[in-house]
């Protein structure tokens, strides 16, 4: 609760404080996902394009018992374990744990765009004390479409 008293604070004072905070927080993040969900909630359901279907579904490593798995994820042939281009380990391991299911790991991606977007909107109002500066940079980023591969 100090986490929300001190990003937000409310006219009242006390338990009523901490309750007009959280209350904020809880409309900001309910507005942004929904905002997400709206903008990207049609690729749930949209077929497997692009390096999805090689890199996700077909991925030869994702087939592996765990402890293998970890070791290419944390060994020095990470980009040919993961047959990637860039260092990814999380996602890798994400894309572990949801191959078989598209709708799962782009709901997901979609929902940790929602908390980076919401991480901005904390820290623009910690930066500006403005609540429509720190809206408007988290919509931005929220909205973008090249800020996402959700």
């Amino acid at each position: 609760m100090n986490f929300l008293r001190r990003y937000l604070r409310g006219p009242a004072v006390g338990i009523q404080a901490r309750e007009f905070a959280f209350g904020r927080l809880l409309a900001v993040w309910a507005c942004l996902s929904a905002g997400l969900l709206g903008v990207y909630g049609m690729t749930l359901t949209a077929p497997v394009i692009y390096d999805d279907a090689s890199h996700v579904q077909a991925n030869p490593a994702f087939g592996l018992p765990f402890p293998e798995f970890w070791s290419g994820l944390t060994s020095r042939r990470y980009f040919r374990f993961a047959r990637e281009r860039t260092y990814q380990p999380l996602v890798t391991l994400l894309h572990r744990g949801t191959h078989d299911d598209p709708i799962q790991y782009r709901l997901i991606g979609i929902l940790l765009h929602a908390l980076n977007s919401f991480a901005v909107f904390l820290l623009g109002w910690r930066l500006t004390k403005r609540f429509d500066t720190a809206a408007a940079a988290s919509a931005l980023l929220a909205l973008f479409p090249g800020h996402t591969e959700v």
